[in-house]
């Protein structure tokens, strides 16, 4: 029932969004995968275990995260 009022209203609902910029932030269990990890462009390396990125762009920050999730799998023993 609470669907079919949420569909008969649909055009009274609006989207979650979230604010720009999106910051992505990884915290490693090794300083040297940080490290790796920030060899991706416009990554920040915070010198120990976490790497930042930062984009206004929500799609380009999802990318980032998939790669930085692609690289972490090959960097690992």
């Amino acid at each position: 029932m609470k669907a079919k009022t949420a569909m008969e209203n649909i055009n009274e609902i609006k989207p979650y969004t979230l604010d720009s910029p999106y910051t992505l932030e990884i915290e490693t269990t090794d300083p040297s995968y940080a490290q790796r990890l920030s060899l991706l462009p416009r990554s920040k390396y915070d010198g120990n275990r976490t790497v930042r990125y930062i984009s206004d762009d929500f799609l380009e920050s999802h990318r980032a995260f998939l790669a930085m999730v692609f690289l972490a799998k090959s960097i690992l023993p």
